[in-house]
């Protein structure tokens, strides 16, 4: 079998997962829907979900390492909540005195590429959003090696909790609805898609607002938006099945493409559940590899006294074919607005799926120019009731023009996507509010009354929003290399006030250390990002050969290894090496770091040899280091290599003298043996 990449295992992980949540009779049928699945990984797969059958034991959460006491300066007061991509802790600023979210990426995460990649792009995007109806990011953080963000902790409960008590009032379900919406518009018009909205996603506080959050999944859509980087939006077509069923879309449980709309099925299953008290698609349907058996919603469950408009909202939102779908939360949001102004009754606009809406619009053109025709006949006759109709409805409407410095800010009323600016809309009058908003820069909010038929301007001017970076470095003192612009200060120091709608690059420099670059760096607005980083010694790719090899190799005084050897890490400069070999004359050179090249090759001079004198009483031939230097004399000199050598005296009658001599290079050793006593004095 072929070794996996990277990506085939995340995809393996990613459906065993998904069939973790299914009934075991629709796995197969599960397995099959996906697209770009081998038979390989179908088994694979297969054979995992086996296992975990038979010893459920195995699908133990791993024991984590307990939750640390403190992170930079925050104090950890209790875990309240774990999921796939980190663990949430409730924790104490003690420089701001408030209680933040910390979310901490596990430890066995963290050592995972894709994990690590996954809960960064998280902030990232979270980053990206400022809503109210969205848990607020303050600050992406690094302490001690431990990666974690930090957010606005939101008191209150998950809907999930909600609504095991039961279905919702239609009030009350309407306004989560109306404010989950509103969330969601924000991510969309910044092409981000949720992919995991739940009732457990969704924190309901004590005042009633509803907070979307985990972001865990999430993706950037299409042309990445200012201040998100080319990484977070460059993941290609969206088809990775990542999720939880029983709210993801047909399309999603399929493994096939998914964009926003796949938000708009889960909101629409979402609101249902809220309505309804049940899911939309029970936990155990059979998902079908076609989309004409997906199981329909039953909306007969609704409740009665639902405003008009809602029904049809939710068919439009569970179309079980993306094309027939509504394509818009901000729409949505608007459909919803007007049920509460209207106090239930139809609103003043009905929301259709796009394909309904675009045939409305050409039908109602039709009857214009028609109606327009019949009129330029002639002066003298009578305006049809139609062109009265439609005199009537242009004069109700104000005409109203938008300019933004800088440009192409999106501009909603009452939450309605008009465009991008400069622009000008025919907006029916009354009491509107108008928000022009742009990635990087902070969102404009006015509230305007119209009257039919005036004509208003408003040019806003857009802040630009700023974060502040704070690098430091171990050892300190590292030259600061900002998108490409070498700064005047080193480590450590906090910059300021840099753009959050583009992202920059980080460099750092330390004479004697390897340079390091930090990568892409996005601050987040009105919030610090701390950036460590810790130098690591120059590698010097230095070789050390000695003729002869089996040199002791030295480096400043620091023994590190033997010839030949190569040199560990230096810091460049100076340096000293000797090599010591015994018998030859040890070498001193000094070498500076990197500029000797790839290797030194020393040749270590013999030591002059010095003299060995020996007197034997009676006489005895002489053996040196094992080997024969003289026969029956009684007196022997020769000159041998400086160091320790073994000296053997034998004689056909008297017992054998072995005796370790030190022989001095130019000395003369001079040595008495008497055989009857051995060495004599």
């Amino acid at each position: 079998m072929p070794d996996r990449d990277e990506s085939t295992e995340s995809r393996i992980e990613e459906l065993f997962h998904a069939l973790l949540e299914l009934p075991p009779a629709q796995r197969e049928t599960y397995l099959a829907a996906q697209a770009g699945i081998d038979d390989d990984t179908r088994q694979q797969v297969l054979e995992m979900i086996a296992i975990a059958d038979d010893q459920p034991d195995l699908l133990e959460p791993p024991v984590e390492p307990p939750a640390p006491e403190r992170l930079g300066k925050y104090e950890i007061l209790a875990e309240t909540g774990r999921g796939g991509m980190g663990v949430v802790y409730r924790a104490r600023d003690t420089q701001l005195g408030r209680d933040v979210a910390v979310k901490v990426l596990p430890e066995r995460l963290a050592r995972d590429a894709q994990s690590l990649e996954r809960f960064e792009r998280e902030a990232r995007l979270l980053g990206a959003l400022s809503n109210e109806n969205i848990a607020t990011l303050y600050s992406l953080e690094v302490d001690g090696g431990v990666r974690f963000l930090t957010m606005e902790f939101v008191e209150g409960r998950t809907l999930a909790a909600v609504l095991r008590e039961g279905a919702l009032p239609i009030d009350r379900a309407l306004q989560i609805g109306r404010q989950t919406a509103r969330a969601l518009a924000a991510a969309h018009v910044r092409h981000i898609v949720h992919r995991d909205l739940k009732p457990s996603n969704i924190m309901i506080t004590p005042e009633g607002l509803a907070k979307v959050l985990d972001f865990g999944i999430a993706k950037a859509l299409g042309a990445a938006p200012e201040g998100l980087t080319s990484a977070v939006a460059a993941h290609g077509p969206l088809t990775t099945t990542l999720g939880t069923p029983g709210y993801m879309s047909p399309e999603q449980l399929r493994g096939g493409m998914v964009d926003h709309r796949a938000d708009i099925w889960a909101f629409g299953c979402l609101l249902y559940e809220c309505l309804t008290g049940v899911r939309a698609v029970p936990a155990g349907a059979t998902v079908p590899a076609t989309g004409e058996d997906f199981p329909v919603p039953d909306l007969t469950r609704l409740p009665d006294g639902l405003p008009t408009g809602i029904r049809s909202l939710l068919e439009g939102c569970l179309a079980i074919d993306p094309e027939r779908r509504l394509d818009s939360c901000a729409a949505i949001c608007e459909t919803l607005e007007n049920i509460r102004v209207s106090g239930g009754t139809a609103g003043r606009r009905r929301l259709r799926p796009v394909g309904l809406a675009l045939v409305a619009v050409t039908v109602l053109l039709a009857g214009y120019f028609v109606g327009k025709a019949l009129t330029d006949g002639g002066a003298d006759q009578p305006a049809l009731a139609g062109a009265s109709t439609a005199e009537s409805a242009r004069t109700a409407l104000a005409d109203l023009t938008i300019t933004t410095t800088p440009a192409a800010a999106a501009v909603t009323i009452n939450g309605r996507y008009l465009g991008r600016t400069p622009l000008r809309e025919q907006v029916p009058g009354g009491d509107v509010v108008v928000r022009a908003e742009m990635p990087g820069y902070a969102t404009v909010v006015e509230s305007l009354v119209l009257k039919a038929g005036d004509g208003v301007e408003r040019m806003f001017t857009l802040v630009e929003l700023t974060g502040d970076l704070l690098v430091e470095s171990e050892p300190a003192g590292a030259v600061i290399i900002l998108d490409s612009r070498r700064l005047e200060a080193v480590t450590p120091q906090r910059i300021t006030a840099l753009p959050v709608r583009q992202a920059h690059t980080l460099r750092l420099e330390l004479a004697g250390y390897r340079p390091a670059d930090l990568g892409v760096v996005e601050v987040v607005a009105d919030s610090l990002l701390s950036m460590r980083h810790r130098f690591e010694l120059t590698t010097h790719p230095l070789a050390v050969y000695s003729k002869p090899t089996g040199a002791t190799v030295v480096v400043d005084g620091d023994t590190v290894g033997i010839t030949p050897s190569r040199l560990p890490a230096l810091p460049r400069g100076a340096h000293q090496l000797t090599l010591q070999l015994a018998g030859h004359v040890s070498q001193h050179r000094p070498f500076v770091v990197p500029d000797d090249g790839a290797a030194l090759e020393i040749t270590l001079a013999p030591l002059p040899p010095g003299q060995l004198d020996l007197r034997i009483v009676p006489f005895a031939d002489v053996w040196i280091d094992g080997a024969k230097q003289a026969a029956s004399t009684s007196y022997f000199t020769g000159q041998f290599a400086p160091g320790r050598h073994v000296v053997e005296l034998r004689h056909p009658v008297y017992a054998a003298v072995v005796d370790t001599v030190v022989v001095v290079s130019g000395e003369t050793a001079k040595i008495p043996y008497t055989l009857s006593n051995g060495r004599s004095e």
